[in-house]
């Protein structure tokens, strides 16, 4: 099953660590649809290479959030992680417009989430503000 969802940070981040958000947002929305198998596609070479141990995470941040992306692959049976070509990315592209225009719901027919503080950061589930649109 394909979700098309777009997640807003509305917090300073680095790409690297938009990427994590990114990841730990789509594990966390897969463990709520109740999905065992999950395939990540990414066109972030580091973090596939990073979550994969191909890379070693020398940024204290960046372990931080790998931290929580292997904790939260115990809640799946198996999680096939695929680096993709930005190029040949274009539904993630048009994701990624979708999340950084004002009013989206007249553009996408995707889910929209706002991320408030970091995924590594303790924070109520409560903040998250999710934006259906139903277009």
């Amino acid at each position: 099953m394909e979700i098309p969802y777009s997640l807003k940070l509305s917090f300073p981040a680095t790409n690297n660590m938009a990427e994590y958000d990114a990841l730990l947002a789509r594990l966390l929305l897969a463990k709520e649809c109740l999905a065992k198998h999950v395939a990540v596609y990414s066109d972030s070479e580091l973090v596939v290479n990073q979550v994969r141990g191909n890379f070693e995470v020398s940024n204290p941040c960046l372990a931080r959030y790998l931290t929580k992306v292997r904790s939260t692959f115990r809640d799946f049976d198996k999680i096939d992680m695929t680096h993709i070509s930005r190029t040949k990315n274009e539904k993630v592209d048009q994701l990624a417009k979708t999340a950084t225009i004002e009013n989206p719901e007249q553009y996408s027919r995707s889910m929209r989430e706002i991320l408030t503080a970091p995924s590594i950061e303790e924070i109520d589930q409560d903040v998250l503000q999710i934006v259906r649109n139903e277009n």
